[in-house]
């Protein structure tokens, strides 16, 4: 507790930072409990809980294998009975959850041999899958506070740790859609916290972990890994990377001591997954290839769109260019210090231009742009506009919500929600470039002096 004057020079007691922190947390707790009950985002649960069961049964390693058993419906032919591309981190996770099902709600569920057969529906089984999901959202929320804290004092600290802990966007993905974004965000956040604290040597590894839960973050590495190169004595680059190297071994360390191709036949699966222009991510491709009077979703990225180029190799050259100018930018602000908006955007930019999207893959914005404490008022603009058009991306494409097959209201609703979050870019785009304008005409100005 801490004690305060009021006006008339009584002593007023209020809650510490701490305190108040221990009530957000509680309060994000209950909510997510009380909302996980509600089972939808049907699909990729079953994948979940077939995760869990064939981890559990087969092993990390024999995981990646194809397997008649898992090869559902929505599974047919691309990932050959994998049910998750995903990489092990987030199997490891599933394969505990099915451990302690296993162990305290159903010691039969080892013995299924067939994924039609395993209990979907199970609540206890549906509340386990998201456990670990909920710890990473929580610890996300600590972190956020605790980082903006030491910048911008105690109640922008609060208000940015409750504006992540209670988004309805993060809490549709999560407790509704039971989304693991919250995993690779976690260790995405702590990369870019200690890449702005110049600690390199916990960067990297962070980093990796990233990473080795969810492909999306593969987007930082080029820039992160060039600030790290330039910013720090050799001694701490090459310990960076030693570190970065045992992080990343302890987590395949499993998988490679049960079968040595194990990594290759991740690495097959989660190249092959998904191959469209977008995978209901609403985004540059989805509003141009609607519009076009095709279907984002069933049009295959390997698609040519004009003289040989095809869509994928469109989409890199877009980013490729789009990164280049803001890699730049960003190690021009960096010789006075990192800012985590700039990796915000950066995030934006591989949603709004890549193939292959989903309709979350946004989420990694959200935490990022929130380390910087929402100070500026786009900023806060940008935040506020990326929470709905995420949130509605989800909304737009839950069959619980739309119906089947969707109306042509609902498809019109997708286009402008497309519209919206190519509109946010081009914003942000324009807010940034002259941010590095400034830059430049400002040292412009002190040579010239």
């Amino acid at each position: 507790m801490q004690t305060q004057n009021t006006e008339d020079g009584a002593p007023r007691r209020s809650l510490s930072p701490w305190a108040q922190l221990a009530i957000l947390l509680v309060v994000s707790l209950g909510v997510r409990l009380a909302l996980a009950p509600i089972l939808m985002n049907t699909f990729d649960r079953q994948d979940y809980i077939s995760t869990a069961h064939k981890a559990m049964k087969y092993g990390i390693a024999r995981y990646y294998e194809p397997s008649a058993d898992y090869r559902g419906v929505k599974n047919e032919g691309g990932l050959r009975g994998v049910p998750l591309p995903y990489p092990p981190i987030q199997i490891y996770s599933y394969d505990l959850m099915g451990h302690v099902y296993q162990r305290f709600f159903d010691s039969t569920f080892y013995d299924h041999t067939f994924w039609r057969e395993l209990p979907f529906d199970s609540l206890a089984l549906n509340y386990l899958i998201k456990v670990p999901l909920f710890v990473f959202e929580l610890l996300l929320t600590v972190v956020i506070f605790i980082f903006v804290r030491g910048r911008q004092g105690d109640r922008v600290a609060l208000v940015c740790a409750a504006l992540y802990a209670l988004n309805p966007a993060v809490l549709y993905g999560g407790s509704l859609w039971a989304q693991p974004d919250s995993i690779h965000c976690t260790f995405l956040a702590l990369a870019l916290i200690f890449l702005i604290e110049g600690r390199p040597v916990a960067a990297v590894p962070m980093l990796a972990l990233a990473l080795l839960s969810k492909p999306q973050p593969a987007v930082f590495v080029p820039i992160a890994l060039l600030l790290v190169l330039i910013s720090n004595p050799l001694k701490q680059v090459v310990t960076a990377a030693v570190a970065s190297a045992g992080t990343a071994l302890l987590v395949l360390l499993p998988m490679l001591l049960q079968d040595s191709r194990s990594i290759l036949n991740m690495l097959s699966v989660m190249s092959r997954v998904n191959p469209y222009v977008s995978a209901n991510a609403h985004n540059f491709w989805w509003l141009v290839v609607s519009l076009g009077g095709e279907d984002p979703g069933r049009l295959k990225d390997s698609a040519v769109v004009f003289w040989g180029i095809s869509y994928f190799a469109l989409a890199m050259s877009i980013i490729a260019l789009l990164y280049a100018g803001v890699t730049a930018g960003i190690i021009r602000k960096a010789r006075e210090h990192i800012r985590a908006e700039h990796f915000a955007f950066i995030g934006l930019m591989f949603f709004t231009f890549g193939v292959r999207m989903h309709e979350n893959h946004a989420m990694q914005v959200l935490p990022l742009l929130l380390l910087s404490g929402l100070m500026l008022r786009r900023q806060r603009v940008i935040f506020g506009v990326l929470s709905a058009t995420i949130l509605a991306n989800m909304l737009l494409h839950s069959p619980e919500v739309t119906g089947e097959p969707a109306s042509r209201l609902i498809e019109a609703a997708r286009l402008i929600n497309a519209a919206a979050n190519v509109a946010i870019f081009g914003f942000w785009s324009y807010e940034i470039y002259h941010e590095f304008r400034e830059r430049e005409q400002s040292e412009f100005g002190q040579g010239y002096a």
